[in-house]
C-alpha cells in the first residue's frame, strides 16, 4: 500500500511517498508564497498513481481542506512525534526548526 505524506509549510512543501514501511521517494519544493503552483509542482514530481492514503500537515495544510474528500489533518507536533518514532525510535528528544518557528 502506498501512502503520501505532505508537509505544507510557510516556505516549502515536502512530500514523502512510502510503500508499506519503506520510503520510496522524497521531494521538496520552495513555493515562494504560491501554494497552488507549489502543490502542482510536488504532484508532478511524485509518482502517486497507487496512493491509498494521504496525510497532510504543516502551517499551510488547510489549503488542502476542500480538495481532499476524506481528510485527516495532523498537527505539526504529533506529526513530528510520529516521524521520529518511525525514523529514530530510540530518540529521547527532537528539535524542530522551520522557517516560521522553532520547537524542542
Amino acid at each position: 500500500m502506498y501512502r503520501l505524506g505532505l508537509d505544507i509549510g510557510s516556505s516549502t512543501i515536502k512530500a514523502v511517498l512510502m510503500r508499506d514501511d519503506v520510503i520510496e521517494q522524497a521531494e521538496i519544493v520552495h513555493h515562494y508564497g504560491d501554494l497552488l503552483n507549489g502543490l502542482v509542482e510536488i504532484f508532478t514530481k511524485i509518482k502517486f498513481n497507487d496512493v491509498c492514503k494521504m496525510y497532510v500537515t504543516g502551517s499551510n495544510s488547510r489549503i488542502m481542506e476542500d480538495m481532499l474528500p476524506n481528510k485527516y489533518f495532523l498537527g505539526d507536533i504529533p506529526a513530528i512525534a510520529e516521524g521520529t518514532k518511525f525514523l529514530c525510535p530510540t530518540a529521547k528528544s527532537v528539535i524542530e526548526i522551520g522557517s516560521q518557528s522553532a520547537r524542542s
